[in-house]
């Protein structure tokens, strides 16, 4: 498979989407999928999950059957692709399960909102493929991580321990972790917990908290994604 910038990706047992202008109506966009897989196609595969994200990038190579993703790309706002992909570096070992890339996520989280922990979610019991290392690069994750946003809560030790202690219970229902673990806790002491926004959702409905201090930060994940690159690249 070879896009219009030059690069090239294996086709065997993968799924491609894209997403470009309509040359017949442009104001309209056409969703192209095609692989080499039929069971790509089914109704149940676990793939078509990455097709309903409402962020989903113009170009997408993945699995055909455990979406794992090999590339991402997108358009500028004249439909030219992105800069820079070729020069950007692949992503390291670390990236290739979801477990062991939620662990780097929750880094990047502390770091770039200057957190104490981070919640994030994976399947911890039966990690699935994330990225495939070798092929997937950093500015794949950007291309992702397009408009989605950091968030935060500051929660008191008793808090922060209470909710790691529910999670802890709960692990076999939530997907939701505290990295890293809690330890040592100042009971009056307020923390900062880091997270994605869309990990709230599983976070609130495991502790059943509302926190009166959660709010949105100034900061995408692709800002933090590229100022900390080194987490994740070779």
């Amino acid at each position: 498979m070879l896009s219009s910038a030059g690069q090239s990706w294996a086709f065997k047992n993968r799924a491609v989407q894209l997403l470009y202008f309509n040359p017949l109506s442009p104001k309209r966009l056409v969703c192209v999928l095609a692989s080499d897989a039929a069971s790509f196609y089914q109704p149940d595969n676990p793939a078509f999950d990455r097709l309903r994200w409402d962020t989903a990038p113009d170009f997408l190579v993945m699995d055909a059957a455990s979406s794992q993703i090999v590339a991402a790309r997108r358009f500028d706002s004249r439909w030219q692709w992105e800069q820079g992909y070729t020069d950007s570096p692949l992503l390291n070992k670390e990236c290739g399960m979801d477990d062991s890339f939620a662990k780097k996520a929750a880094e990047l989280l502390c770091r770039a909102a200057g957190a104490d922990y981070a919640v994030v979610t994976a399947d911890w019991d039966e990690p699935k493929p994330a990225y495939a290392v070798g092929e997937t690069r950093v500015a794949d994750l950007l291309a992702i991580s397009y408009d989605n946003v950091i968030t935060a809560m500051d929660l008191n030790g008793e808090e922060l321990a209470n909710a790691a202690k529910i999670i802890e219970e709960k692990k076999a229902s939530f997907k939701c972790r505290i990295f890293p673990v809690p330890e040592n806790l100042d009971p009056p002491r307020s923390y900062r917990v880091a997270l994605f926004q869309w990990d709230m959702g599983d976070y609130a409905e495991a502790t059943h908290a509302n926190p009166k201090s959660y709010r949105v930060l100034n900061l995408s994940l692709r800002e933090a994604i590229q100022k900390n690159a080194g987490l994740f690249s070779q």
